[in-house]
């Protein structure tokens, strides 16, 4: 079963690659929260399931807000090789100090955009 990834982050290190092997993703920046949850909404309908990676719990309680349904804080180390899953990105546009977890009033203040990444 194909899945939508939905975390805070992306790395190249996401990508199950061998080596000499290619791979071509798209990423796509939505425009607002309304896209964000049509975007989910779509592949939840089309049969994908939904898979946080978000690792902190005032992260995931933003994210479930902002989407308005329950993402769930799961830490886990996401490896795909775009084929059939699809990754959705809420991205902070400011550097966090490194080991800082910032509150949901903090998280509230800063800017943030969505991404959505497909490798179709």
């Amino acid at each position: 079963m194909p899945k939508l990834y939905i975390g805070n982050a992306f790395s190249l290190g996401m990508l199950d690659l061998q080596p000499g092997e290619w791979t071509s993703i798209r990423i796509f920046k939505l425009e607002s929260d309304e896209e964000a949850i049509d975007t989910v909404n779509r592949y939840l309908e089309r049969g994908y399931d939904l898979e946080s990676y978000v690792g902190h719990e005032s992260t995931a309680k933003i994210i479930s807000k902002k989407l308005k349904m329950k993402i769930p804080v799961k830490r886990i180390a996401v490896e795909t090789n775009m084929v059939d899953d699809v990754i959705l990105v809420f991205q902070l546009l400011q550097r966090i100090p490194p080991a800082t977890e910032l509150s949901e009033e903090q998280l509230e203040k800063i800017k943030y955009c969505w991404y959505f990444i497909t490798g179709t």
